[in-house]
Parts: C-alpha cells; structure tokens; sequence
C-alpha cells in the first residue's frame, strides 16, 4: 500500500536521457553531475503586522520573484493550524491508488494533483503532490472519509 505517487516511473524517461545512464545504475557521467544545481533559498516571508502598504508591496514583489510565500501574524490559531497540519498528513499518507481516482473525498477528480504531466526535461519535474479545495466545494468534502476540519473552516471564517 504506497501512498507516494510514481514520480519516478513517471520521470524515468527525463532522469535518463538527462544523467545519460539507467535510472537506478551507478553509470553516471561525470560532466552531467556537474550540471545539476541544487539551490538553497529562504521562502519570502510576509508579515501581516506591518502596515498595509508595506506587506502590500512585499506580497508583490514575492508573487512576481517567487510566485509563492509564506504568511505570519495572520489570526489563525495555532490550533486550527495544527488540526489543519494533522488533517493533511492523514490525506497525503492514503494509498496513491485510492487519491488518484475520480471522486477522492467527493470532490472533483482534478483536486488532487502530483508531478508534471507535460515535463519535457528535468527542470521542469516537481516532485510534490497537492490537493487543490475550492472554498465553495469544502461542503461538498465526504465528512465520514475526512477533512474534518472543514466544519471547521466553515464555522469560524
């Protein structure tokens, strides 16, 4: 019962025509090794606690370098984030069998997403997996399979 997704079966083509070798082999030529970068970055921070203009002005720069960030002083308990971080691991640790098929949780089957099914080369491989709720679908989510903090959700916001 696997609940990764098969990012490297997926991937199995791209991994070898990039290292020129068998995924899965010690064959690796040395000058491709030297290709691969791994950056190390800290994820743009944006604290609500500043004036508006200020975490205005870095949500924007963040969106357009980044594309994504990180929020602080944003008025969500830690308890509800934490229920939140326990419900997730709960969704993410299911078989990839049952997450991958039509109607997971009883939402829509293009919610849950993982890998790039358009990647041509490594660069644009994600090694990830996310499920996608659209506020207005959160009712629709199958209370007796999950997600029980969508009541929640729901109640307090």
């Amino acid at each position: 019962m696997d609940c990764e997704p098969p990012l490297l079966e997926s991937y199995k083509t791209l991994l070898q025509s990039s290292l020129g070798v068998g995924v899965g082999t010690d064959d690796v030529r040395n000058d491709d090794k030297s290709s691969m970068v791994v950056e190390i970055c800290e994820l743009p921070l944006i604290d609500l606690n500043l004036k508006r203009e200020e975490f205005m002005k870095e949500i924007t720069e963040a969106a357009r370098d980044w594309g994504f960030f990180q929020v602080v002083n944003h008025g969500i308990p830690q308890e509800m984030l934490q229920t939140l971080k326990f419900e997730q691991k709960k969704v993410f640790q299911r078989p990839f069998s049952n997450k991958s098929q039509g109607n997971f949780l009883n939402l829509p089957v293009s919610c849950y997403r993982w890998g790039n099914p358009f990647a041509k080369n490594l660069r644009q491989t994600t090694w990830s997996e996310a499920l996608h709720i659209i506020l207005h679908d959160i009712g629709k989510v199958d209370q007796e399979d999950s997600l029980r903090v969508s009541g929640i959700l729901t109640s307090k916001f």
